[in-house]
């Protein structure tokens, strides 16, 4: 998108997201066009006299000549050439009731709207100076009503139109591009193919917003609005070097990625990983290796067994796991095996916690998981009822969409569930004792966690899946009745 015309606003931007590459700031201004190309910038816009012009940075001068004016907008830090952009129209200049420096530039008749959708802006602004340091930019901060959006241009992030309705509900996407304004704006990646180190982090500013409302808000929003649209996306390419620029991997697994380093470094190591980073690349570029090594120095410790997978590797893990436990005296001894299933990608190496849990006490352990599969033995002082896989959603596995969640503890009345005939060339029986005849609603999952069957069998019914038209290879098969009862099978077909 490089223009926009519509009876009210006029907008030029330096990107165009459907274009190979997206930087498009040549056709604005000569330049080299690529996210390392930064400079300053000095606009002259000139425009009817009825008109307010906005650009990058501050307003410098105003010249009125002849029922014309032109605008002068100034940007004294060096900005890449795909973040400059101007707009004009008869826009109100709203300004913040917290901070002076920020502005909210909208349509005369949007104003009352405006007013409820740019409450918490300050809110945010001091969320995330709190989190990465003060706002890096000597200049406004603004969001620039427009028909298309969101683009988070230098200091005047373009905000759809529709997006301003008088709510909060858009909450995430302001606080997104208000992300970007330290990272992508300021640290930039230094090739688009690492347009995670802007996507991804302004994804997860998302949930650092979500967090201002609780551990549990982040934790909600983490899980159904970043982690399980990408598991279901289908998107199975690296990180680093996608397919997509602008798909599910760079925004949500980006996001992810993040979420996990967090919980593997703790907070304040990756803080301070995120400190380091930051000052050594403002107003600079930066690839994934750049963030890698800041980590390692503030850590001291290697971290490429988590970049190798996570962000240079393909796919995420399948996890499939049983425990049995048995009494050691006082205590019982839990012995959990876990295995990695995925047929895409490598063995990942993760710390794996598990949520041992009895009538009278529950405890988290962590199984250091780097072979496909895995077996470790735990004592815990109560006899264990059921375990859990992940319960704190700490991983980017399938298990967040129930693939090899929770398998059922022995002796409490529910059977086991098996595939009969298995292998099978195509029709299978679903043999689940302890369940009689009641319904029962199946999924069946490829082994990169993507859902290529389902099926309901209702009450009376016999269980047959016919699964013909899937290819060989093998498969996970969910099963769901009545009473909270699940319970997972591998199959194989030939």
């Amino acid at each position: 998108l490089l223009g926009v015309a519509v009876e009210d606003e006029v907008s030029q931007m330096g990107v165009g997201v459907y274009t190979t590459p997206p930087s498009m700031g040549r056709v604005m201004f000569p330049c080299w066009d690529h996210p390392a190309d930064k400079a300053t910038f000095d606009f002259h816009i000139t425009v009817d006299d009825t008109l307010y012009v906005v650009a990058n940075g501050d307003l410098t001068g105003i010249d009125y000549d002849m029922g014309q004016a032109t605008y002068n907008w100034t940007v004294t830090q060096p900005m890449s050439t795909y973040l400059a952009a101007i707009s004009s129209s008869d826009y109100v200049d709203l300004v913040d009731s917290t901070y002076s420096w920020i502005h909210y530039y909208v349509f005369p008749w949007e104003v009352e709207d405006a007013l409820g959708s740019f409450v918490n802006v300050d809110l945010m602004m001091d969320n995330l100076e709190s989190l990465f340091g003060p706002y890096p930019w000597n200049c406004k901060y603004s969001y620039v009503e427009t028909p298309k959006g969101d683009m988070e241009h230098m200091s005047e992030v373009y905000h759809y139109q529709m997006f301003i309705n008088g709510s909060t509900n858009f909450d995430p996407i302001v606080a997104h591009e208000m992300g970007h304004m330290w990272w992508g704006d300021c640290v930039t990646e230094s090739e688009w193919t690492d347009v995670w180190l802007s996507e991804g982090f302004a994804t997860y500013c998302e949930a650092l917003w979500a967090e201002t409302y609780g551990w549990a808000a982040y934790d909600t929003y983490m899980v159904d609005q970043i982690m399980i649209p990408y598991l279901q996306s289908g998107e199975l390419f690296p990180l680093a070097d996608p397919e997509e620029l602008w798909g599910y991997t760079t925004y949500e697994k980006g996001a992810s990625v993040l979420h996990m380093l967090r919980h593997i470094l703790g907070d304040a190591d990756f803080y301070a990983s995120l400190a380091d980073y930051f000052e050594h690349h403002a107003f600079g570029t930066a690839t994934s290796l750049d963030l890698r090594d800041h980590i390692e120095l503030i850590t001291g410790d290697d971290i490429d067994w988590f970049f190798d997978t996570w962000v240079f590797d393909w796919g995420y893990p399948i996890y499939g796991f049983d425990y049995s436990s048995e009494q050691s005296g006082s205590d019982w001894d839990v012995t959990i095996d876990l295995d990695q299933l995925q047929s895409i990608g490598p063995v990942f190496v993760m710390p794996v916690e598990f949520q041992i849990a009895g009538a009278s006490g529950d405890t988290i352990v962590v199984m250091w998981n780097d072979l496909q599969s895995d077996t470790e033995t735990f004592t815990v002082p109560f006899e264990p009822v059921v375990v859990r896989l992940d319960p704190g959603h700490f991983i980017l596995s399938t298990n967040l969409l129930g693939v090899g969640d929770e398998p059922v503890p022995p002796g409490h009345g529910t059977g086991t569930m098996r595939m009969v005939p298995n292998p099978s060339p195509g029709p299978v029986r679903v043999e689940w004792t302890g369940t009689g005849s009641m319904r029962m609603d199946i999924r069946v999952f490829d082994t990169a966690g993507r859902i290529v069957a389902t099926s309901t069998v209702e009450e009376g019914e016999e269980r047959v899946l016919l699964l013909d038209r899937l290819p060989s290879g093998s498969y996970l098969v969910e099963a769901r009745c009545p009473g909270n009862l699940r319970q997972v099978a591998r199959l194989v077909l030939i």
